[in-house]
C-alpha cells in the first residue's frame, strides 16, 4: 500500500475544524469578533469560490482533493494533514482501476493480515 507514513503532523478532525484552528489566529483571515472570515480565505485560495469553501468548512458538502490540496498549501501542511485526504488515498490503493487488479489485491491482503494481527 503506498499510503504514507509519515512523520509530519496529522489530524483526525474533520476538514473544516482543522481548518479553523490551522487560521483562527491568522489576523488577515479574522472578523474583528475574532471569527474566521471564510471570504478572505477564499480569496486568498486561486481558483477557491467562496461557497465552495464554506460548504466544506461546514461539512454540508464533502471537502475535495483539489480544495484540501490548495489549502493545504496556504496553511503550510502537507495534504495528508487532512483527514479527508488520507482516506481518499488509502481507498485509492484499494482501486483496482487506479492501481491495477494485482496491486489492489495484495493491498488487500496486507490489509487483512493487518487487521488479524490486531
Amino acid at each position: 500500500m503506498a499510503s504514507p507514513t509519515t512523520s509530519a503532523p496529522q489530524t483526525d478532525k474533520t476538514f473544516g475544524r482543522a481548518l479553523q484552528e490551522l487560521i483562527r489566529d491568522r489576523e488577515e483571515f479574522s472578523t474583528q469578533t475574532g471569527n474566521v472570515n471564510w471570504r478572505a480565505v477564499a480569496r486568498a485560495l486561486p481558483g477557491v469560490h467562496y461557497e465552495t469553501l464554506r460548504k466544506a468548512a461546514a461539512s454540508e458538502r464533502d471537502a475535495s482533493i483539489p480544495l484540501i490540496e490548495t489549502v493545504a498549501a496556504m496553511v503550510g501542511v502537507e495534504p495528508t494533514y487532512f483527514l479527508e485526504y488520507r482516506l481518499w488515498a488509502a481507498a485509492r490503493d484499494f482501486d483496482a482501476s487506479v492501481v491495477g487488479e494485482e496491486v489492489a489485491r495484495n493491498n488487500l491482503k496486507r490489509w487483512r493480515g493487518v487487521q488479524r494481527s490486531s
